[in-house]
């Protein structure tokens, strides 16, 4: 089976917001940049997508240690720690995450969602519909 794919260099995409690189330093109106998200990537991303569909989310946590390997669940020290892959801790050695998402609407290309729990301004690596 044969594929097609894209490569993509380090300053192309502005993975905080999956904006063509070419745009980040134009303007810093949010909204004004909404019009390029994922242009580039995915050309009709908007137009596959709808209110109530499900997509799965890749984040890269940029923040996460990636060298501690057992946890108190959810900090609390009153509990044994556990490793991290039996936790939701985003201290974890491989610190990709993944998140299903229903969206909950689409206004200018801003995809608002229910379900995200990933912090402000952590990277998107990767954007899906959801498979059923």
């Amino acid at each position: 089976m044969l594929g097609r794919a894209r490569v993509f260099k380090m300053n192309d995409i502005n993975t905080d917001y999956i904006i063509a690189g070419r745009y980040k330093f134009k303007t810093l109106d949010m909204n004004e940049l909404a019009k390029h998200i994922m242009e580039d990537i995915r050309p009709n991303f908007y137009d596959e997508i709808k209110k109530g569909d499900f997509i799965v989310v890749l984040f890269w946590l940029d923040r996460a240690v990636r060298t501690i390997m057992q946890v108190h669940p959810r900090g609390d020290r009153t509990k044994p720690k556990r490793g991290v892959f039996a936790t939701r801790s985003p201290v974890r050695p491989n610190p990709v995450a993944v998140s299903e998402l229903e969206v909950q609407d689409i206004q200018n290309n801003i995809l608002f969602v229910k379900g995200l729990d990933i912090l402000d301004s952590t990277p998107v690596i990767d954007i899906k519909s959801k498979i059923y």
